[in-house]
């Protein structure tokens, strides 16, 4: 299996206020917020231009990638600061991942 069909069978659909909507090996499955462990942001080259990345970890330890250029991606950004505690809303870690790039810790869940 190519790396690119792997990613393309293991994504995140859609976010609500009680958790997200994922598809795996090609089976759609929800999982609530409080499965999330940790979430990372950063900004990877998409052609021309950096766009933004999240990378959600549910604790399977199963990673979900989602770039700003996907559907969910603005359910994703709305509702991240308001379902997993301490995470700042886009408008605070957006800009400081354009000024600083890097990899951004957004949560991790105490054990």
């Amino acid at each position: 299996m190519e790396p690119d069909d792997l990613l393309s069978r293991n994504f995140i659909s859609s976010a609500s206020a009680d958790g997200l909507a994922v598809t795996i090996n090609g089976t759609r499955e929800f999982r609530p917020w409080d499965r999330v462990i940790a979430a990372s942001a950063t900004t990877v080259k998409h052609g021309p231009a950096d766009i933004f990345v999240l990378a959600i970890v549910f604790d399977d330890v199963r990673t979900f990638v989602l770039g700003e250029i996907e559907a969910a991606w603005s359910q994703m950004v709305e509702l991240l600061h308001a379902c997993l505690p301490g995470v700042e809303p886009f408008s605070s870690w957006g800009p400081q991942l354009l000024t600083e790039p890097g990899l951004l810790n957004l949560f991790e869940r105490e054990a």
